[in-house]
Order: structure tokens, then sequence, then C-alpha cells
């Protein structure tokens, strides 16, 4: 059996040791590809390809499409700048002042039982005396609306309130002889009141009827079956009425004891 010689086997293993440092630590050629391929990147300066848009203040040429007076009428459109603001007016397409007509409010002496709009007779000559008013007067329409006070539901008190300016808007068409297109009605239930609602005084004042009497150039849009009324100037009060047959009715077989 042949005998290895442990000096030399060690001299060996030490020599291929020493070559797969060597191996190991030799260095890769340089090219300059690789910083470039690092980037994903062309090497080099990368040229315009566009020319560089010019810095400039952008005017823009309003042609007259600018509104100077704030009156929601453009200029080139604007036959009346710089008017100042009128109360109770609104303005006209040509941004000119036009002036409203008159609204006439009437409290209507109607009381009502509780949860209930019927009319009782002695409340007829009331209404009568407002057919008078109404009469001769082309182009006016009369509103009627109802309110009431916060006792009970919203929604009843809301409807309560309306069928309760119907009752009176019936009276004006089928007893003295109103045209029903003149009429046009509203309940505002609980929600415009006048008076406190913690005294039975101030509930008693908020469960009124009213009247008012506008003209047609009141009448800011006719929508459907509902009409938008202009009470006061453009910047105050707007509500909305229906005529008799839109109105919704309510369900008087069914009341609500709470309402008032």
């Amino acid at each position: 059996m042949m005998k290895i010689n442990v000096a030399v086997l060690n001299i060996t293993l030490l020599a291929i040791l020493l070559s797969l440092v060597a191996a190991c630590s030799t260095s890769v050629p340089k090219d300059d590809r690789i910083d470039s391929f690092g980037q994903g990147l062309p090497e080099g300066d990368v040229e315009a390809i566009t020319e560089e848009y010019p810095n400039d203040a952008l005017v823009l040429n309003d042609e007259g499409i600018d509104d100077a007076d704030g009156d929601a009428v453009i200029d080139i459109r604007d036959k009346c700048n710089n008017e100042a603001p009128v109360d109770d007016a609104s303005t006209d397409n040509q941004g000119c002042i036009e002036a409203l007509s008159e609204v006439k409010t009437i409290q209507l002496v109607v009381e009502f039982p509780s949860n209930k709009s019927l009319v009782n007779k002695r409340y007829h000559a009331e209404i009568e005396n407002l057919a008078a008013l109404h009469e001769d007067k082309n182009g006016q329409k009369i509103l009627i609306e109802g309110h009431t006070d916060s006792t009970g539901s919203r929604k009843k008190n809301l409807e309560l309130s309306l069928d309760r300016a119907r009752a009176v808007a019936m009276i004006l068409v089928n007893e003295f002889n109103i045209n029903e297109e003149d009429v046009l009605i509203s309940g505002f239930g609980p929600d415009q009141p006048i008076a406190t609602n913690k005294t039975s005084v101030g509930r008693k004042t908020n469960r009124r009827m009213l009247a008012r009497m506008v003209y047609a150039d009141r009448i800011i849009q006719h929508d459907w079956n509902i009409w938008s009324v202009e009470l006061g100037d453009k910047k105050s009060q707007v509500q909305q009425y229906y005529s008799l047959l839109d109105a919704p009715k309510i369900d008087e077989a069914n009341p609500n004891p709470a309402a008032e």
C-alpha cells in the first residue's frame, strides 16, 4: 500500500487554495457602458428635442365678459353700469334696476278648531273683504298662507296649515267668484313663528292666516306646480306656493290630535 506524503499533500492543498483566492480577486476590465446602463439613460448630454416654451405673461382678452358693477350681468351686455343698489328691486337682463310692485300683506282673522280646517261661517265676511280687494286687479294674485304653532309633529303641522289655506282659498273661489288661477296657497306649519311657542299667548299668535296681494312681476319662477314668489328684495325672502289644483291634499279622516 502506497504511503501518502503528508507534507506534499499540505503543499498541494495550499496551492489550490491560493489559486482560488487569486481567481476571486481578479478585477473586471473597465467598461464605460456600465455606469449608463445602471441609470437606464444613454451616456453623455441629452440634446433637447423641443424648443423651450417662452416664459411670457399670459394676458386674457376678456372681450366684455367681466362684471364691473357686480350685478351678475356681463359688461358687454350691461347697459346700466354702476347703478347704486336699490332695495326691493331686481335687475333685468340688461343690468338695469327694475323696481318691483308692492306686496300688500293682510292678517286674516280666521280661527279654526283644534286640528280642523273647516272655516266657520262667521269668518266669511273677512274673506269677502279680501275678495273685494282683488277685484279689477289684472295680473294680481292672492297668496294664502297657513301657519301653526310648534305643538305636535312638524309634518302634521305643515299638512294642517296647507289644508287650512286651501279651505280659505276655496271660499274665495266658490263663494266670491275669484278665478282659481289667481289664488296660490302654501302651508308653512311652525317654520315661521312671530312669537314664542313657550306660552299659550305666543302659540295663539303663531296660529295665523295671512293673505298677500302680489302682481306678476313678483313671480320669479313657475316650475310645474311650484310658484316661487319674491316677497322682499332679491336677497331676502322667496317663498313657494301651489295652485289650488296642484297642492297636495291630506287625509282629514286621520287627523293628528297634537297638531294645532
